[in-house]
């Protein structure tokens, strides 16, 4: 499989958001982008399931790399303020702790990114994840 390209992402993004607003069905996207960006049609699909997950505050579970990360989490955050953000991180801290309880390692350059973004979030907003308030009493 070739190298997902900053070009790549910029349009994986848009297809995502079009695939989110029931614009054009994930299939369609993924061969589009296959077709004229050379996407896997694969990591097409599954990079517009963790942006419909990031959107709806859900775990994502395929691997997304970390340019990509940045990409959907500053878009998100530029296009649509703070609370949708938010949700994002729950989706990425989701995405973190499921794959380092896998055992593949830690995703260090996601999680750096993960804190960048946090720091967005105003003060009353902090908690991003449900898990995080009962660590903080223990």
């Amino acid at each position: 499989m070739s190298q997902i390209t900053d070009e790549m992402i910029k349009y994986v993004y848009e297809f995502s958001k079009d695939v989110y607003n029931g614009k054009i069905s994930i299939n369609n996207a993924a061969k589009k982008l296959s077709e004229e960006y050379s996407m896997n049609e694969r990591s097409a699909r599954d990079y517009a399931n963790n942006y419909q997950c990031m959107r709806n505050g859900d775990i994502y579970k395929r691997t997304m790399n970390t340019r990509a990360t940045k990409y959907f989490l500053d878009n998100i955050y530029q296009e649509d303020g703070q609370s949708e953000l938010k949700k994002a991180l729950i989706s990425v801290f989701g995405h973190l702790d499921y794959y380092e309880s896998l055992g593949h390692g830690k995703l260090n350059g996601i999680r750096r990114i993960y804190e960048q973004y946090s720091k967005l979030i105003s003060d009353a907003d902090l908690k991003l994840y449900p898990e995080e308030e009962e660590n903080i009493y223990k």
